[in-house]
C-alpha cells in the first residue's frame, strides 16, 4: 500500500521532486545548519530524520558531532525540534527523553511519505505547514512527505553512514539511487 502512493505521489510531485536534486539546495552536513540560517528562513519548527541524517543507519543514538550540534541548536534556536524517523526504535525514544528532552520524538504516525507525521509537528509546533523544514537523505521518504504536506525540505546528501561495506548500508545506498533515477525519468 505505501509502494503504491509513493509511486503515485512522487508522479504527482516530480517537479518539485526533481528540485531536491540540485547539489546547490542540498545539505552536505546537517551540523552546518546554523540557528541563524533557520531564523533566515523563517523555521519555527525543525523535523529530522534519524537514519542517514544524525547517525548512520540502525544506530541508536546520534554522532558525538551531532549530538554536540543539536545541545547547541537547542540553546541558540528558539524554534522546536522533532525526530521523525521512520524506525522510531524505543531505545531511540529514550535517549532523546533523556539526553535531548526538549527534542520530540513523533510515533504512531503514518511513515513517510505520508505526511502525518510532519502534519502532527504543525500541529504540535502551531505553526503553518511552510514553517517546518524537513531534513532527510531520501527523495522519496522525507522530501516526498515535505511536498505532499507543504513543509519546507532539505536533502542531505550524502547520507551519513557505517564505514565499510555493511549490508544494510549497500541496500539504502542502492535505494537512495533508485529514488534519484526514478525521480530523473519521470520528471
Amino acid at each position: 500500500m505505501r509502494f503504491n502512493y509513493t509511486l503515485i505521489q512522487s508522479f504527482k510531485y516530480r517537479k518539485k521532486l526533481a528540485l531536491y536534486l540540485n547539489p546547490n539546495d542540498q545539505l552536505n552536513q546537517v551540523s552546518s545548519l546554523t540557528a541563524t540560517d533557520l531564523n533566515n528562513m523563517q523555521i519555527k519548527a525543525l523535523a529530522l530524520d534519524f537514519d542517514g541524517v544524525l547517525a548512520p543507519h540502525g544506530d541508536i543514538a546520534p554522532l558525538t558531532a551531532i549530538e554536540l550540534w543539536l545541545k547547541n541548536l537547542s540553546n541558540d534556536w528558539k524554534g522546536q525540534i522533532f525526530i521523525l524517523s521512520n524506525k522510531p526504535f524505543q531505545e531511540r525514544e529514550h535517549y532523546f527523553k533523556t539526553y535531548f528532552p526538549e527534542i520530540q520524538f513523533i510515533k504512531n504516525v503514518a511513515k513517510k511519505p505520508y505526511p502525518d507525521g510532519l502534519n502532527k509537528i504543525t500541529l504540535l509546533a502551531q505553526c503553518e505547514s511552510q514553517e517546518v523544514l524537513m531534513i532527510d537523505d531520501r527523495l522519496l521518504t522525507g522530501m516526498l512527505a515535505a511536498s505532499i504536506s507543504g513543509t519546507k525540505g532539505l536533502l542531505l546528501n550524502p547520507a551519513l553512514k557505517k564505514p565499510g561495506l555493511h549490508p544494510h548500508e549497500l541496500f539504502f545506498a542502492l535505494l537512495r539511487r533508485l529514488d534519484r533515477f526514478l525521480i530523473g525519468v519521470i520528471s
